[in-house]
């Protein structure tokens, strides 16, 4: 009786090491690919909603105001140019209704903790006051250091005005 060569192969414990190498390679290159579509998607599905998280943010932080009894009310996202050399906290610019001052909503980090601020911003790009936007971040605010919030303050004001808000 003969038997064929894969056969002997599989009855000797004798495997084809080339053929294994390749199935690890291929099974790594799948899941590879799935993780690069993952973040493909995501990345996509970021940028396309910009605008809705730019006006449900606004939305969220005029509820805060009105809440507060505060007559400041957001009107609308302002768009910046990014120059590639200014590193910024992130943020997102909003021209308030009823006043030529702008407003910066960003997520201000201290001691392992972020909190939701906003920066009322004069016409000429200099910081008039952080505000919390809740409860938990004017908890937060009351532990940082004046330093570190002084930091924050530098950064809104070295990101400049959006553009049509300079003075001039």
């Amino acid at each position: 009786m003969s038997s064929s060569p894969e056969m002997e192969n599989e009855t000797n414990g004798i495997e084809n090491p080339g053929k294994d190498i390749l199935l690890k390679i291929k099974d790594k290159a799948i899941f590879l690919g799935w993780i690069a579509g993952l973040l493909l998607m995501g990345g996509l599905l970021w940028a396309l909603t910009g605008h809705v998280r730019e006006i449900s943010l606004m939305q969220s932080v005029n509820r805060v105001f009105i809440l507060h009894d505060d007559p400041r009310r957001l009107a609308a996202p302002l768009h910046v140019r990014r120059s590639a050399g200014k590193v910024s906290p992130l943020g997102n610019w909003y021209s308030q209704a009823n006043s030529e001052n702008t407003f910066f909503v960003f997520t201000i980090m201290g001691n392992g903790v972020s909190a939701v601020c906003g920066a009322s911003v004069s016409r000429e790009g200099t910081v008039l006051e952080i505000i919390p936007v809740s409860i938990h971040a004017a908890d937060a605010l009351k532990r940082l250091s004046p330093g570190i919030i002084q930091m924050y303050v530098r950064r809104i004001e070295a990101l400049g005005l959006p553009e049509g808000r300079k003075n001039g």
